[in-house]
């Protein structure tokens, strides 16, 4: 056929007569030969087409149905419109009729046309939504001579090919290709590959100037056009246009254009904008189909090779070369360069849409035409077919499957003429015939679909030599300097050959390389999503099968292995068809079904795989289950479960994992947490380090190695019990028989459980018993814990046999347990048994103490009796040590420990009121009296003089209101028969004094203590509320002074403690109360200093001594507490009422002195130190008793005999008549220190 174009563009643009070899392909300038790529996203949810139950799976041509594909596909052969596209059967040659017979039509998708515009009046394209124009406007990037100039505006409408503005010429070669890819189905003239899908149209007005030249093509038309389809929502954009070579390249068979002529090209302008906006359609997810050009046998140009320099747009793109039947057509290029992405189809003589006519007036028609330009919209058609048959699929997956699909013409393999060969629909139907590295799919919930295609890896694996040979010759050539053809390499070439081979470099480094090992130049499956996904073929890809969520099941065989995990479940998808988002939400299956055979299977994380044909070696892994129900090679339950119903090699559990064996297997070994049950048969047993084998079948020779345990009530070839290993026939009570020879080594232990009705475990054999040693257990049935004694006693003096053996027992087990303190289990040995029964011990409970306390305890527990709680718990104890903690743990150490602390908080109290009274001068001590004292100083008013005054001094201030708060942290150590304890107290005072005209000071006090004592060890132990009320005074005579006091208290206790050991426990609290009484007395007498210092400085300062007091002290404190019950438990004991009495002596030295700094008002210094002697009850102590049980006594920490008290303050004057005191006062002891702070706050008048 001619085209109705009687002319083409030349060098520089002169319109010229086209030669004859041209004419015959139509519109040649959509014919320049160029690479294809196609783009493919991740795989998303879909399945196969779904039928009504019932239905007749295929359509014939006529809209009928039949069970038979091949009589629905004849028909379709047979059917004069699909016939009618190409003489040569187009449709046929493509297998189409197989797409048609199964209902594929490409409905729903759509395909955009980026061309010369579709005659949108055309019948082909009626109804609604078939075909829709884009709109595109802007300026032109470039000048084309006798067109347009840069800067000239364009406004195209891709659904009308004659009007618009900046249109090179009208051309009807779009609406031919539109035609090829979609024409309806009409019952007239032809239809197109994919008739039920949707068109796309954008126009790019012409090819631009053909001058081979990279920036020929407009680089703002091309650009705007694209970017239109990108956001149409086309998942494919059919490319029948070029940009040609330089000069008479391509032009004939003997002008071919060689790769380094392309190569030479894309250098001379790399950052073309019709390249990088043909670069952004493959990157955002479209298949950019690109035909391969109309130059006689030439290598694609720079724009149909634009993978090869920019290998990531690969995966999203496809060029298609023309075949004539089943040969390279004469004027189509190869595809070369680009073989690997890269298919042939039919493009001779095809019958497709046209119009004729002009603006004013047109008409629908139809032509034939010969190129790549009809090529390519073959395989636009086809990819739309596939997207219908696999929704669920992304676009590179398409992509793969419909090149892996192709016949192979020309040399076995991918070659530089066919590429993959002929596009095949009918063998794409049935799903990918190869991975060309990681395939993925995401199928949703309640579809599911079937592959039958025999998949191998075969072209990702050949490539991956291809591409050294290819890094290689790029090399040599830059090391040269020389092109493959001959020509010379010059500097800006050499840069950018450099880059190219750093490019083809990093590409090669993670081509085809697998997610799940790393592999590299391999084909790996990822099946995702809730569906279903059936292999049905002799699958031999290399890579991996990851299963990460959903159900794959095998009918045919993998000959790689299978990885089965949880991974994908929560994984968002975005369905490539409906762009639905899906989540996986069940982790992945693999069944094997009966007929399919698998290579190694691995399962993880929450993956399952169920077998019931054949497979390799089985990994169940963390969280995987494994269900073997056919044959399969060696078995490893690491961490995950295995079930082997059928027959499999030797079977290994680590790691947690479980393997259960109801079949027949090899070796088994358990070992690092694995464990095994054997109900069927095995071969040798073995387990190790926290290794499990239960035994309930048969099994060869056992060994229970270190850390093992061993159980069941199978049959046993031998046994052999390592040290370290725990032997427990039965599950639970039970027989376990050995055919031959037992052995325990020491260090092993034999775990037997007993029943009160006479039952026991048994080991049976009908061999002989070698004993080195070991221990023997005693358990009752079904307890995970050691015999107690009251289960002892219930079946004391009961003889049990535990071992039998044919040919006699030799040697003896070391001991046995429990080895309670108060109960013996005693083995006893005959000539071919061993037996054992229970004695009780004479041992007594006090006589397991160390200390008095415990002593005490033991025996008021000992007292209680069988039938109390308490008292068995203790005899179940399995030590003497751990009968002294449970006595220590009884006995009630916070008890004492609250009387101690009421006894501190009463002479806490004291010290802050005799404070009150002790200081005759300065603004802490009561009213300052009539009688003389030397060298006194106050805190003193701004007017009031600094001097010491030894007269009497006029009572000003009379009386006082004051106000103390206190804080207190003390801790007393613990002994041999007390824990220690902490104490915290807080608390305030408030009181008022005055001083009567005959020099004596009374005043009244009153406040609340409150008191936090922990035990140490065992955290809080009581909570104490102490209000208290006061009396005090004192009188100065001369240098004599005298102070005295009493002060009351109210105690109220609340405790908690916890009694834990072994096998018992109890949390207990209660709730007591006890009065504090005490009454103080201290004589002191004042000796004058009067020595003043100068202090330098920053702020000169005078510091005054005033005196210095020796004292003597006196007290006395009686703590009184009632009778209480702990709650909470059977542990809880009584609590008896006390008394106890505390006598002190104090004899310290006191100071005061003043220090002036140049204020206002000078400070009050003041401190003292002492010796204090304890006399009395030091020793507390509370009587308790368990419930119906004896009384004891419960001592706590002594008081310390001996201590040293301290005391440091400052007096501050904060108005005329407020003072503010703050001080410090310490004890310390042997066994105890107390520090307290205080603050207080006086107003004198």
């Amino acid at each position: 056929m001619t085209s109705p174009i009687p002319y083409q563009k030349a060098i520089g643009g002169d319109k010229l007569r086209r030669p004859e070899a041209e004419r015959k392909l139509g519109y040649s300038r959509f014919h320049v030969t160029a690479l294809t790529l196609l783009t493919a996203a991740g795989a998303m949810c879909g399945s196969a087409d779904a039928l009504e139950p019932n239905e007749i799976p295929y359509v014939k041509a006529d809209g009928s149905r039949t069970s038979s594909l091949e009589q629905a596909a004849q028909s379709w052969r047979n059917d004069e419109e699909f016939r009618k596209m190409s003489s040569t059967n187009g449709l046929g040659q493509i297998n189409a009729e197989y797409a048609y017979a199964r209902g594929i039509t490409g409905l729903g998708v759509k395909v955009g046309v980026f061309d010369t515009g579709v005659y949108g009046k055309h019948p082909e394209f009626d109804g609604a939504g078939k075909l829709t124009g884009l709109s595109t406007a802007g300026r032109y990037a470039y000048t084309y001579k006798n067109y347009y100039r840069a800067g000239d505006r364009f406004s195209f409408k891709g659904d009308d090919p004659l009007n618009g503005t900046g249109i090179v010429q009208a051309q009807y070669h779009g609406t031919h290709v539109a035609g090829i890819i979609a024409a309806n189905r009409d019952g007239a003239r032809m239809h197109g590959v994919a008739f039920n899908a949707e068109l796309v149209a954008a126009m790019n007005s012409d090819a631009g100037p053909e001058d081979g030249v990279v920036a020929g093509n407009d680089a703002n038309a091309y650009s705007i056009g694209f970017a239109a389809l990108r956001t149409s929502g086309v998942r494919i954009i059919n490319n029948s246009w070029g940009i040609g070579f330089l000069g008479s390249l391509g032009t004939s068979p003997s002008r071919r254009a060689s790769q380094s002529d392309t190569m030479q090209q894309y250098f001379s302008a790399p950052g073309d904008g019709t390249m990088n906006a043909a670069d952004g359609v493959a990157r955002s997810g479209i298949l950019f189909v690109k035909s391969a050009g109309n130059k006689f046998g030439s290598q694609p140009d720079a724009l149909g090779a634009l993978p090869y320099f920019r290998p990531d747009l690969e995966k999203n793109w496809i060029t298609v070369a023309n075949l004539s039947r089943e040969e390279l057509d004469d004027s189509s290029s190869i595809c070369g360069m680009s073989k690997y992405y890269c298919a042939s189809a039919p493009g001779t003589s095809i019958y497709s849409a046209s119009f004729v006519g002009n603006k004013t007036s047109n008409t629908a028609g139809y032509k034939t035409l010969t190129g790549t330009s009809m090529a390519a919209p073959m395989v636009s058609g086809s990819l739309a077919l596939l997207m219908e048959r696999f929704p669920y699929m992304s676009g590179e997956a398409i992509r793969d499957t419909l090149l892996t699909t192709a016949r192979d013409l020309g040399s076995p393999g991918v070659d530089k003429t066919y590429g993959w060969g002929l596009i095949d629909i009918g063998a794409a139907m049935r799903g990918p015939g190869q991975f060309l590295g990681p395939f993925g799919v995401s199928l949703p919930a309640g579809q599911s679909d079937i592959w039958s295609n025999d998949i191998s890896d075969a072209a990702i694996r050949v490539r991956r030599q291809d591409d050294l040979n290819e890094i290689a010759s790029l090399k040599r050539q830059a090391e040269r300097r020389i092109w493959a053809d001959g020509d010379r390499i010059d500097d800006s070439q050499l840069a950018q050959l450099n880059a190219l081979v750093e490019t083809h470099e990093v590409a090669a480094k993670t081509r085809g390389k697998d997610a799940l090992t790393g592999a590299t130049y391999v084909g790996s499956l990822e099946k995702r999503g809730d569906g279903t996904l059936v292999l049905a073929g002799r699958n031999t890809y290399t890579g991996s099968t990851w299963v990460r969520s959903g159900r794959l099941v095998l009918n045919g065989s993998i000959t790689s292995d299978t990885t089965v995990d949880g991974s994908g479940v929560g994984l968002v998808s975005v369905n490539p068809t409906t762009q639905a988002q899906e989540v996986a939400t069940q982790a992945g299956t693999f069944v094997v079904e009966a007929s399919g055979t698998a290579a190694g299977v691995t399962v993880r994380q929450g993956g399952t795989a169920m077998i019931k044909g054949q497979a390799g070696d089985v990994n169940a892994g963390m969280g995987g289950t494994a269900i073997i129900d056919g044959h399969v090679g060696n078995v490893a339950a690491a961490g995950g479960a295995a079930v082997i119903n059928g027959r499999s090699g030797d079977v290994t559990a680590t790691a947690g994992g479980s393997a259960l064996i109801a079949g027949r297997s090899g070796d088994v070994a358990a070992h690092d947490g694995g464990s095994v049950t054997i109900s069927g048969q095995a071969g040798n047993v073995s387990a190790g380090a926290s290794g499990t084998a239960i035994i309930n079948g048969y099994a060869g020779n056992v060994t229970a190695g270190a850390g093992s345990f061993l159980g069941g009530s199978g049959t046993l070839a031998s046994l052999s019990a390592l040290s370290g290993s725990v032997v427990a026939p039965g599950n639970s009570i039970g027989t376990m028989n050995v055919s031959g020879p037992i052995v325990f080594a020491p260090g092993a232990t034999y775990r037997v459980e007993i029943s009160r009705d006479g039952r026991s475990d048994l080991i049976a054999t009908t061999g002989a018993a070698q004993l080195d040693g070991g221990l023997v257990t005693v358990s009752m049935e079904r307890s995970p814990t050691l015999l107690n004694l009251r289960q002892g006693w219930s079946i004391l003096g009961r003889r049990f046999t535990i071992l039998d053996a044919r040919d006699g027992v030799k040697g003896r087990f070391k001991e046995a347990a429990p080895s309670f303190v108060f109960l013996n289990t005693v083995l006893d040995y005959s000539q071919q048994a061993v037996g054992l029964t229970m004695e009780r011990s004479a041992t007594s409970f006090d006589s397991a103490g160390v200390n008095t306390k415990q002593r005490r305890v033991g025996a008021a527990v000992e007292a209680l009796g069988l039938g109390n709680p308490v008292f068995e718990a203790v005899l179940t104890l399995p030590d003497a040590e751990s009968a002294r903690a449970a006595f220590q743990a009884l006995s009630a150490d916070a008890s004492p420990a609250v009387t101690a602390n009421a006894a501190s908080t009463a002479y806490f109290l004291r010290e802050t009121l005799s404070g009150r009274s002790r200081w005759t001068g300065g603004t802490t001590g009561m009213p300052t009296g009539a009688a003389p004292v030397v060298g006194h100083y106050s805190a003193l008013g701004p007017n009031e003089a600094s001097e010491a005054d030894p007269t009497p001094s006029p009572p000003a201030n009379r009386y006082g209101l004051w106000g103390q708060a206190f804080g207190t942290y003390g801790r007393t150590g613990s002994t041999a028969d007390a824990g220690g304890t902490s104490h915290r107290v807080g608390g305030f005072v408030i009181g008022a004094d005055g001083l009567l005209d005959n020099g004596l000071k009374l005043g009244a006090a009153a406040g609340l203590a409150k008191t936090s004592v922990r035990s140490t060890g065992t955290g809080p132990a009581a909570e104490i509320s102490s209000p208290f009320v006061s009396l005090y005074g004192g009188h100065d005579i001369g240098r004599f002074s005298l102070q005295f006091g009493g002060v009351y208290t109210d105690n109220t206790a609340t405790a908690r403690r916890n009694v834990s050991f072994p096998g018992f426990f109890n949390s207990l609290t209660s709730k007591g109360r006890s009065a504090s009484l005490l009454g103080f007395g201290e004589f002191g007498y004042k000796l004058a200093v009067d020595q003043q210092l100068t202090l330098s400085g920053p702020v000169p300062a005078q510091l005054t001594l005033a005196y210095v007091q020796p004292y003597l002290g006196l007290g006395y404190t009686q703590i009184r507490s009632d009778r209480y019950a702990e709650r909470g438990g059977v542990a809880a004991l009584m609590h008896l009422s006390n008394t106890s009495d505390i006598g002190d002596m104090t004899i310290g030295v006191k100071a005061e002195a003043q220090l002036d700094l140049g204020l206002k008002a000078p400070i009050a210094l003041r401190g003292l130190i002492g010796y204090r002697r304890n006399y009395g009850d030091l020793t507390l102590a509370s009587n308790l008793a368990f419930s119906g049980g004896t009384p004891f006594r419960s001592s706590g920490s002594p008081l310390d005999r001996q201590a040293l008290v301290t005391e440091a303050g400052l007096d501050l004057r904060l108005a005329r008549n407020v003072d503010l005191t703050l001080t410090y006062a310490g004890q310390f002891s042997k066994n105890s220190l107390e520090h307290t702070g205080k603050g207080s706050l006086t107003y004198r008048w």
